[in-house]
């Protein structure tokens, strides 16, 4: 059903596989990937890389979906989040925020 999200998870999955950072899926509800790191890595400059992370992943052959991508230390600590591949609504609530 969600065969982007899928794939983008198990291509995270596959990179950061020893890592010691840990994938989690919240798709029915909340559209995220949720990446749980240790406790020693700063999830601010951590997350600044989400984006060079994901131009090293393989490109996804599915249509695009809309997907939440977090970064958090264990118990949802230090929670940071951003939408990939936003919808119009996404796009009109930022803009109006």
């Amino acid at each position: 059903m969600h065969k982007y999200k899928e794939q983008l998870y198990q291509n995270l999955r596959d990179h950061l596989a020893d890592s010691g950072w840990k994938g989690v899926r919240h798709f029915e509800f909340r559209d995220e990937i949720q990446l749980i790191l240790p406790d020693d890595l700063d999830i601010p400059t951590e997350f600044k890389k989400l984006y060079t992370l994901l131009e090293m992943l393989p490109e996804i052959d599915h249509p695009r979906e809309r997907v939440v991508i977090s970064y958090s230390h264990r118990g949802w600590k230090n929670y940071k989040a951003v939408v990939i591949n936003p919808t119009k609504q996404d796009n009109m609530l930022h803009n109006h925020v």
